[in-house]
């Protein structure tokens, strides 16, 4: 097991930084009484748009599940012709050659607070396409206390089935969406919950 200072070795200085700030918000969030201050969080939670034309390789759009209302942010790597920048298309598979990932990404924070959006997170997902070559789906879950459990995990669940349904994220020659499942603090354990049920119900996910 690695030690402090190992850790911080592996980790760069600007992401323990930013690491040490999220966890400083975060005390202040929470009320003595246990309530949670959701004008504070929102304020504090800095948000950033999709963005269609792609910026390092990678651009971002907005999807709403009619069936549900659950915002799910779509982030893909560049179409190698720039004549395509700036459109979506929903029409054709990502790619009938090779077999692009499809992650589905649920974000961290406490069930609480913290979205698709925030800032944090579109970076994390932009990073992930530009580094793995893969199709992100982050999703925009329900979160406590307005929502209570198990809304979270009903809406992970719900966007598992939804990118499954979408034929513009199938790739490779058996034509199939090839899911991946992460997530990172309350996102890593509705991760785990889908992918338990997934098994449960036989449905296919790595």
């Amino acid at each position: 097991m690695a030690g402090g200072n190992e850790s911080k070795r592996v980790v760069p200085l600007n992401t323990w930084i930013l690491i040490s700030n999220f966890k400083l918000a975060y005390n202040m969030l929470r009320r003595p009484d246990g309530t949670f201050n959701r004008d504070l969080a929102e304020y504090l939670d800095r948000k950033v748009p999709a963005n269609v034309i792609p910026v390092d390789g990678v651009y971002s759009f907005d999807v709403v599940d009619s069936a549900t209302s659950l915002l799910n942010r779509i982030y893909l790597p560049a179409p190698e012709n720039k004549a395509r920048w700036g459109t979506i298309d929903l029409e054709n598979s990502l790619n009938t050659r090779e077999i692009v990932p499809v992650i589905i990404y649920y974000h961290g924070g406490s069930f609480t607070h913290s979205s698709a959006n925030s800032a944090i997170y579109d970076t994390f997902c932009r990073r992930l396409v530009s580094i793995c070559n893969v199709a992100v789906v982050s999703v925009n879950y329900r979160r406590s206390p307005e929502h209570r459990y198990p809304c979270a995990y009903d809406d992970g669940w719900a966007a598992l089935k939804w990118v499954q349904s979408r034929s513009w994220l199938k790739s490779g020659k058996d034509s199939k969406v090839h899911v991946y499942l992460a997530g990172d603090s309350s996102g890593g354990n509705i991760a785990h919950h889908v992918a338990v049920r997934a098994a449960t119900e036989g449905v296919d996910v790595l």
